[in-house]
């Protein structure tokens, strides 16, 4: 515990904290990452309990933003210019740009592996450029 820290701590040759010092560190890096993993356990909370979800039409898409955002966006089909498939990591992306901007729908984010390759026939079905 650093309340009963009487030692103090060199880093380098050129960083030596005193015991006060290296306590104020201590403490100063388990706040961090105390906030840091409490942070990530938001966001964990935040992705499993989303009730998101992606509503394909005949005439357009509704997606969130992004996997845990709660923003939704709806684009219409014929204001798609362009899409790409990237893949990073194993994950796969469909980006598909649109008068309003970009959407990215990742394939992790769907609940099967075969749904990516289900939406993406399904827009690229309803778009021409």
């Amino acid at each position: 515990m650093t309340i009963d820290n009487d030692s103090s701590l060199i880093l380098t040759s050129f960083i030596k904290l005193s015991p006060g010092g290296a306590n104020k560190l201590y403490l100063t890096c388990s706040a961090l990452f105390a906030s840091i993993s409490l942070v990530a356990f938001f966001n964990i909370f935040k992705s499993i309990t989303s009730k998101n979800q992606l509503l394909l039409t005949e005439k357009y898409i509704q997606a969130p933003k992004t996997p845990t955002s709660n923003k939704i966006v709806i684009v219409d089909f014929e204001n798609i210019n362009n899409y790409t498939e990237t893949s990073v990591k194993g994950n796969r992306f469909l980006n598909i740009y649109h008068d309003g901007g970009t959407l990215r729908i990742q394939a992790s984010s769907l609940p099967k592996k075969g749904d990516f390759k289900h939406v993406k026939s399904h827009i690229l079905s309803r778009i021409s450029f």
